[in-house]
């Protein structure tokens, strides 16, 4: 096995890549049934970062988290600041708030990087909770989930049940069964999460469902393609490679994807390019979209998040020598 597959996680970096073609997948061609990709994102942050209290004290976990996501979002936040209408939502987007205000506008993708920063403080309460603590009160929200699916089926217009809803379940829920799984992770390895028919199973309706499910069906289903994903054995070195590729550049393709998008979108304002390939248009709009983020991305890892990572660790391993 590659040196790089021992020192990351094959079945995390597997997830992340699933999460960021969904996003792009779905920005490009408008099937909301891929818009699980941030879901799987926040599954993904809530397993990793169940456990901080191994590593680091709580200042040095904001620490690490406010150097993690800032760069990007300040980048971010100066680039489309054409965007806001005023000072509020400037400064919001730019101390990663807007997360709390879903009614102002912000960069694009603000919101979910911020509900990874504001999850970056309740995740100092959630670690100190009991297993039976956590269970009950992750199925108190997939209940409350479920009641606010149901008032906004009857009630269509019910636009503050709809935000609580999505609030809910997708802010917190999916941080929390993240956390859960890691948790209990050695309980968790059953045989099911280790059929990759199972996995693409659940993979097609995310994919091809052109319609808006009820949260509890993505919940239950992402809960599935993420734990399938840890347990995945991949023994094809180029595959290997290539996950972890895209494992390390999530964040700025994440970002980077937007660019692209907006610049496709300012460059063919007519769609004369979309309506002269017909049918191949989506298609070809998500490898354009997906390669040209991925080439930022690599710009974005190589020379802004790896510096800032490793000059993060070295700043907090001479703190704690300090201390001594």
């Amino acid at each position: 096995m590659t040196e790089i597959a021992r020192n990351r996680s094959l079945g995390l970096d597997l997830a992340r890549t699933i999460a960021i073609v969904a996003v792009v997948w779905v920005h490009t061609t408008g099937i909301q049934a891929g818009a699980f990709g941030v879901q799987l994102f926040f599954l993904i942050s809530g397993y990793l970062l169940a456990d901080y209290q191994k590593h680091y004290s709580s200042s040095e976990f904001l620490l690490n988290r406010f150097l993690r996501l800032f760069p990007l979002a300040i980048g971010m936040t100066l680039a489309f600041n054409f965007r806001f209408d005023s000072s509020l939502e400037f400064v919001t987007s730019l101390l990663l708030l807007n997360g709390f205000f879903t009614a102002i506008t912000s960069f694009p993708g603000g919101w979910s990087i911020s509900s990874e920063w504001i999850y970056s403080w309740f995740n100092l309460f959630l670690v100190r909770l009991k297993m039976k603590t956590k269970l009950a009160l992750i199925s108190f929200l997939i209940v409350l989930g479920l009641l606010m699916d149901l008032r906004n089926y009857l009630q269509p217009n019910a636009w503050a049940f709809s935000n609580l809803s999505i609030y809910l379940l997708v802010f917190f829920s999916y941080f929390l069964i993240g956390n859960i799984l890691k948790t209990r992770n050695q309980h968790l390895k059953v045989g099911i999460a280790r059929s990759r028919t199972f996995l693409l199973m659940a993979l097609v309706p995310l994919f091809t469902i052109n319609f808006q499910l009820p949260q509890i069906f993505y919940v239950l289903l992402l809960t599935t393609v993420f734990i399938s994903c840890l347990e995945q054995e991949i023994y094809n070195e180029r595959l290997i490679k290539a996950i972890h590729f895209l494992g390390k550049r999530t964040y700025g393709t994440f970002c980077g994807h937007f660019i692209v998008l907006i610049g496709i979108q300012n460059i063919d304002p007519n769609n004369q390019i979309h309506n002269y390939l017909s049918s191949f248009a989506e298609v070809v709009t998500f490898l354009i979209v997906l390669a040209g983020g991925l080439i930022l991305g690599t710009f974005s890892y190589k020379f802004i998040e790896r510096p800032i990572i490793h000059k993060s660790h070295y700043y907090i391993s001479n703190r704690r020598l300090n201390k001594l």
